[in-house]
């Protein structure tokens, strides 16, 4: 089953809806993003002065990690002036450590300047709210041995799933918030077809197929 040829009948589908009519949840929990301060930055004597940062050498690494308490997330910084921030589970509060960092920076005499910030990819969190699900598809890979959940590479919009029995569902790799939303409204009508549960669901099956088996 293409998942991606859902997306047509699925234009109307949005995130507020999924939530007021089956009590699904979609929240940000994590974003990659990268940029660069105008100059370079020594990051061993820099470790050495700031609260909370470690300078570490190993396996290629060469860098300081620098964790943020408040808001809760990581700034890991090269001496090239380059540095990737983790963790922040939101643009605005990505935006929010970089200052933060800046202000660091500043106050122990090193060059502050912002030349660029990019987000690469976030990852979200997600609960449909059922009891069990019994998901069997080729293009999907699941391994038990190697990893409880299964795997599920979605083309458009282009993100990684991991969907858990209970539910719960893991999405990473999308570029913009919009992606990981259209992703859970086009997995979301597939998925309640394969419940073992049965539970009223207007927009999708109530039965799952007699030849699908609990594989995960």
């Amino acid at each position: 089953m293409d998942v991606t040829h859902t997306q047509d009948s699925n234009d109307s589908c949005t995130i507020d809806r999924l939530a007021k009519e089956h009590g699904v949840t979609f929240r940000l929990v994590n974003l990659l993003g990268s940029g660069s301060i105008r100059g370079a930055l020594d990051v061993k004597n820099l470790a050495l002065m700031i609260r909370n940062a470690d300078y570490a050498v190993r396996g290629g690494f060469n860098g300081m990690i620098l964790r943020f308490r408040t808001p809760r997330a990581s700034v890991i910084a090269y001496r090239s002036g380059k540095f990737i921030v983790i963790g922040a589970k939101s643009p605005a509060v990505a935006d929010l450590v970089i200052q933060k960092f800046q202000d660091i920076l500043q106050k122990s005499g090193a060059p502050h300047e912002l030349v660029s910030f990019k987000i690469h990819n976030f990852c979200a969190a997600c609960d449909l709210k059922f009891r069990k699900i019994a998901y069997k598809d080729a293009s999907a890979q699941y391994e038990p041995e190697l990893f409880p959940g299964l795997i599920y590479r979605m083309l458009v919009p282009k993100c990684t799933m991991l969907v858990f029995i209970s539910g719960k569902i893991v999405i990473t790799g999308f570029q913009k918030i919009e992606d990981g939303e259209q992703a859970l409204c086009n997995i979301f009508p597939v998925l309640c077809k394969f419940r073992i549960q049965r539970e009223e669901c207007s927009s999708c099956s109530d039965s799952a197929d007699d030849e699908s088996e609990a594989i995960l």
